[in-house]
């Protein structure tokens, strides 16, 4: 019974591999009790379903708002009518672009050859993370503004009375002609910047990434001539978004680190 079993999901997962979501249906109970575990209203993936008809509903809704570059079930066990199977996939949330990567456990009760229950449990967080809007807004700073040298992207990201916050920048003026100048400047004064996003997670309005700038100090930067020195610094950056745009935002990063590296200021310990 455990080998069938096992054999029977085994079919199910092969099933959805190539699109065949009406097979996989048919290995299910009419009345399955189907839920991926965690708060529905983060992800609309995530939550309890009753009846064939809910799970097809789930996978028309995994097809709107999921690409997978992965899908792996890795181990499978069983025990009497359950089977577990432990796995991992790599996807891409359509609506924002962002990536999710986790591992997930599957389980499964079966009874006359069908699927009468199943569970889900995998990082929903990432998911929730993922489709906010705060998240997008994020990345396409990054990407576009900031890696992407598309300065004038700036204006569709932040609002028109947006403020910046950083000690060791007070000449960034207001708005979106300030960020705009702030990431140009270091476009120009180190031109092969790149912005490096380490980690991302969010409260209610903000954005928070953990990041490192690194690059080559070949043109004018704040008044310094060009030192052609690499520099490589580390940050954290806060984005409050409101509606669409992000309204304020604070970036606290190791300014005297950068000053140091292009011999500006002496490393701590060493004589001048």
């Amino acid at each position: 019974m455990s080998n069938g079993n096992i054999a029977h999901v085994q079919s199910l997962y092969a099933a959805f591999g190539r699109g065949d979501i009406a097979t996989l249906l048919a290995g299910c109970a009419a009345e399955i009790d189907w839920e991926t575990v965690g708060r529905p209203e983060d992800f609309p993936t995530i939550g309890p379903r009753k009846g064939v008809k809910a799970v097809e509903e789930f996978f028309r809704l995994v097809a709107e708002n999921e690409e997978f570059s992965d899908f792996s079930p890795r181990e499978f066990h069983a025990a009497d009518d359950r089977v577990f199977v432990r796995g991992s996939y790599g996807l891409r949330i359509k609506k924002s672009g962002t990536a999710v990567t986790a591992e997930w456990m599957h389980v499964f009760t079966l009874k006359d050859g069908k699927v009468i229950r199943f569970r889900e449990h995998t990082d929903t967080a990432q998911f929730a993370g993922a489709a906010s809007d705060k998240f997008a807004l994020a990345r396409r700073f990054v990407d576009d503004v900031c890696n992407g040298r598309k300065l004038a992207v700036a204006d569709e990201i932040f609002s028109a009375d947006h403020s910046y916050h950083d000690p060791g920048s007070p000449w960034v003026g207001k708005g979106r002609a300030g960020m705009k100048e702030l990431i140009g400047t270091y476009h120009r004064g180190v031109t092969d910047a790149r912005w490096d996003v380490h980690a991302m997670t969010a409260t209610a309005d903000t954005v928070i990434l953990r990041w490192t700038g690194s690059g080559t100090h070949t043109g004018d930067l704040l008044g310094l001539a060009p030192t052609n020195r690499k520099v490589r610094v580390d940050g954290i950056w806060m984005l409050r978004v409101a509606g669409d745009r992000v309204v304020e935002n604070w970036n606290c990063w190791d300014t005297l680190g950068m000053l140091q590296q292009l011999g500006v200021v002496p490393q701590l310990g060493k004589a001048a």
